[in-house]
């Protein structure tokens, strides 16, 4: 098989000069991709598409014409090709959880999410319970306020009985007020102040005719 792409590749390399390490350093690819082309050994790549684009990569870098070999490569209904497969083939292992695993990651499992959910819970219920108490004891001085007799309303309030009943902070004009009977409101009556320069003067007037 001399005329082989490998053995192609091969030659150009060896006249060019170039040693296996040199063309790795120029093109990247590591030397057992560089040996499996040049052996026409494909196995080496995870599937056909990896091994045709470093093919085609390899073939440029020397100068050798490849393309016969990539269109094979590229015929439909091939499953490998020279030991290279169609689809890199996927390893399952099976998992006794559905949480994903991230590489770099650590592993996390129902039993510790679990164990940080506990002290979680009871940390948040001691930051509640002072909130709680205090809140309870603000409503029960509410009721008490309520429920606090008129015997107490001064001490409390620190106004007398009758100011604080006729407050009108606390009383409601509009609950008090009385229905009327459609008559204007009348001034009280008040008696008559002494004028003494008016009444001279209605000593001196004429009679009327």
């Amino acid at each position: 098989m001399s005329d082989s792409i490998g053995n192609k590749l091969k030659d150009a390399r060896l006249g060019r000069g170039n040693s296996v390490s040199d063309v790795c350093h120029a093109t990247r690819i590591t030397e057992a991709q560089i040996l499996g082309l040049e052996a026409d050994d494909y196995s080496v790549f995870p599937s056909v598409a990896y091994a045709r684009s470093f093919l085609g990569l390899y073939s440029t870098f020397l100068g050798v014409d490849a393309r016969a070999e990539i269109e094979a490569m590229a015929k439909p209904g091939i499953t490998a090709f020279r030991g290279a497969p169609l689809a890199p083939k996927m390893s399952m292992e099976p998992q006794d959880s559905i949480i994903p695993i991230v590489k770099g990651l650590p592993e996390y499992r129902p039993r510790q999410v679990k164990s940080i959910l506990v002290p979680l819970l009871f940390l948040t219920a001691l930051l509640l319970l002072p909130t709680a108490f205090l809140l309870g004891r603000r409503l029960g001085q509410a009721e008490a306020k309520l429920a606090t007799p008129e015997s107490q309303l001064e001490e409390v309030s620190g106004l007398p009985v009758e100011t604080a009943a006729t407050n009108p902070v606390t009383k409601d004009p509009i609950k008090q007020r009385q229905p009327s009977d459609g008559s204007l409101p009348s001034a009280p009556l008040r008696p008559p102040v002494p004028n003494p320069e008016l009444d001279a003067l209605l000593s001196e007037a004429p009679p009327r005719p």
